[in-house]
């Protein structure tokens, strides 16, 4: 009984000790720096089959915003290529290129995402940020692309 308790009081302690860091770990850590965008143009270049299809080419561009309804304060592009079916029936998977320009600042992000064919994401997707220029030069984290609705998206940047 008493090596039961020898063993069970520091693995106690040890838990007590962990739970807590581990609980708030999980929860993000609160962006950085939240911005709005809104899509102002759009063009499919349709290569392969007709429709939606591996190999397409789109591209996109439109206004950065400090909230969702306010001052415009930059501008955003993007290049997508589709790469693939994205494993669930109407879904593909896309490579994106995109920069977030606020003045003389850019902000660049590249990765694969799946969303409806066609169409933009539906749900949340997190992106690397590779990169920057300006007071972003050398930038690496995160950015959190948050879906309004069809033109417009909010955007959470992590920082590392």
């Amino acid at each position: 009984m008493k090596k039961i308790l020898a063993l069970a009081v520091p693995a106690v302690l040890v838990t007590a000790l962990v739970a807590p860091v581990t609980a708030a770990s999980a929860a993000p850590r609160p962006a950085d720096r939240t911005v709005y965008i809104e899509r102002t143009f759009s063009e499919t270049i349709d290569f392969g089959d007709p429709g939606s299809s591996v190999g397409d080419l789109r591209a996109t561009r439109g206004v950065v915003r400090k909230s969702l309804d306010g001052k415009v304060i930059g501008r955003y592009t993007t290049t997508q290529w589709t790469i693939g079916p994205g494993g669930e029936r109407g879904l593909e998977e896309r490579t994106i290129t995109m920069e977030v320009t606020i003045g003389r600042n850019e902000v660049v992000m590249v990765s694969v995402y799946t969303a409806p064919k066609g169409a933009t994401p539906v749900d949340k997707v997190v992106y690397p940020i590779v990169g920057g220029t300006g007071k972003y030069a050398g930038a690496r984290g995160t950015m959190t692309l948050v879906p309004v609705d069809d033109l417009r998206k909010r955007l959470e940047f992590r920082f590392m």
